[in-house]
């Protein structure tokens, strides 16, 4: 008796195992074989004529495993041997995949780092400053004393300024003083002939 994958047929019911009965042999023909299906070992079986002969013949060697996965196969069916086998293949090609794939990201990134740190490098070395040559001691004195004038200028240009708002700012105080002394007579006028007067 050999363990199947679950089979469902029409009539809705589920078998999970199969007898194999050999039932004519021609060496190195062909072989026909009784395949049994059932649902339960007590249960009444479903069952298959299965010839096997040419290529298929002549792959079978000692071993009947070959055999076996092969006619339950042209039944529909399939050993779970076999498809637990197959679950694993995939599994570990799975597996393969994913390892390639993660060290092929490692790299990727690895480069992107060494890129990214060969670019830092580049940037900081056109970053450093170029050494300035040394001026000359006649030239940092001819320098200077270029300078002196036109500072000379700037402070008396400065000076005239503060001097000419210093003077527009008494001319306003004297104005407003002005104005005042002359509110205050208004006033005053205003008292003596009895009527006041608005002044603006």
């Amino acid at each position: 008796m050999i363990d199947i994958c679950d089979f469902e047929v029409v009539e809705k019911k589920v078998y999970r195992y199969v007898d194999i009965e050999v039932t004519d042999l021609q060496f190195n023909k062909k072989v026909v074989l009784r395949v049994s299906a059932y649902s339960s070992p007590k249960d009444r079986p479903l069952t298959y004529m299965v010839e096997i002969e040419g290529e298929e013949y002549n792959k079978w060697s000692d071993d009947d495993e070959y055999i076996k996965r092969l006619a339950c196969r042209k039944c529909g069916f399939k050993c779970k041997k076999e498809a637990e086998e197959e679950a694993e293949a995939e599994a570990e090609a799975e597996r393969l995949r994913i390892e390639a794939e993660e060290k092929a990201e490692e790299e990727r990134l690895r480069k992107e780092a060494e890129e990214m740190e060969a670019e830092r490098l580049r940037k900081e070395s056109e970053k450093e400053p170029e050494e300035e040559p040394e001026e000359e001691p006649e030239k940092e004195a001819e320098e200077e004393a270029e300078k002196e004038p036109e500072e000379e200028a700037e402070e008396d240009e400065e000076q005239n300024l503060e001097e000419q708002m210093e003077a527009q700012r008494i001319r306003l105080e004297k104005q407003k003083l002005l104005q005042e002394e002359e509110k205050k007579m208004l006033e005053q006028q205003s008292k003596k002939r009895g009527r006041p007067k608005k002044v603006q």
